[in-house]
């Protein structure tokens, strides 16, 4: 089936599809891929394998069109900029491709993207960045670094970057946005469907009220007719769904405050945010942003490092203007 045997280690020199077939494991198993490589520039991996394992080596590239998942990896070459890897961990020499992980560190990050909660990059050019922190050692050209909690460079020796600091492009942002959505969406169907409850229940009402009269009308000891039965059972299962619909509706409402809670908490974290250059120096056109929502509405403030001087800026809560960070 084109799987391999596995082992607590796979050490191989090579996977392909032609050679050893797609290698998987489950997460929860301690199975250790390790592929090894002469040279790092050696493209071990092949196109459009795929490789899942609890921990992942490799000593060499990997190629277009792979995937790779574990909850550690290092790549000691260079990742394909068509291949995706998703991990907990991860440690790239050269990273060109897709990459989704917690805890990411690159040395070279050449046009690739990646999503992180905390990234530190040695050189980065052409890339596009999403994390809640990002630290760059140097920034070279062409860059788009989004951050929730701050973005500090060691030196900046390129122009055309964009660094964002972003509560609605956050990883943690989008997350609470789309609950959100999600929540706001089951409620107006409910809403929806509770008014057509209602409807149909008043127009119940009418009639289980004339069949009340009528069984309190009837003569002593004459039984219920089954058509007034059933009108008062109906008459009870509308009552009760109503009175879940608006028990859930109440749930719902209290989920999105909280959700709503929760971001706005992100949007006071991203306002402590600053984006630093420790060496002072600001080099070509680069754009500073802070991007904050308030009750739906995205308010957008920018810094101007080409004046040149301050280590960074910051955003102040209380005057809502760009401030440089001198110290």
């Amino acid at each position: 089936n084109g799987q391999l045997c596995v082992e607590k280690l796979i050490d191989l020199k090579s996977a392909s599809l032609k050679e050893t077939g797609h290698v998987e494991t489950e997460l929860d198993q301690e199975v250790n891929i390790l592929i090894r490589a002469q040279c790092a520039s050696d493209e071990v991996v092949g196109p459009g394998m795929r490789l899942k394992a609890k921990h992942l080596l490799i000593e060499g590239s990997v190629g277009a069109g792979a995937s790779l998942e574990a909850e550690s990896i290092e790549v000691r070459g260079m990742v394909h900029q068509s291949a995706r890897i998703i991990a907990r961990e991860a440690t790239i020499a050269v990273h060109k491709g897709e990459l989704e992980a917690d805890y990411v560190l690159i040395e070279n990050l050449e046009g690739g993207s990646v999503q992180a909660k905390r990234l530190k990059v040695t050189t980065a050019l052409g890339a596009q960045a999403v994390a809640e922190s990002i630290e760059v050692e140097l920034l070279r050209h062409r860059n788009q670094l989004t951050a929730l909690k701050g973005i500090t460079l060691s030196c900046c020796q390129g122009g055309e970057n964009h660094l964002l600091i972003s509560t609605p492009q956050s990883p943690a942002g989008r997350i609470r946005k789309a609950r959100i959505e999600t929540l706001e969406a089951e409620q107006e169907t409910l809403q929806k469907s509770l008014a057509s409850l209602l409807k149909k229940h008043r127009n119940l009402s009418d009639a289980a009220t004339l069949a009340m009269e009528a069984i309190k009308s009837r003569p002593s000891g004459a039984p219920i007719s089954q058509m007034h039965r059933d009108l008062m059972a109906r008459y009870q299962q509308s009552s009760k769904a109503i009175k879940e619909a608006q028990i859930t509706l109440k749930t719902l409402e209290e989920q999105i405050q909280t959700e709503v809670t929760h971001l706005n908490a992100l949007d006071e974290i991203s306002q402590e945010a600053k984006i630093l250059n420790t060496s002072g120096s600001w080099c070509g056109e680069n754009r500073l942003m802070w991007q904050l929502e308030c009750e739906g509405e995205i308010f957008t403030h920018r810094a101007d490092p080409s004046t040149g001087g301050p280590r960074g800026f910051r955003l102040c809560r209380h005057t809502q203007r760009i401030e440089p960070v001198v110290a």
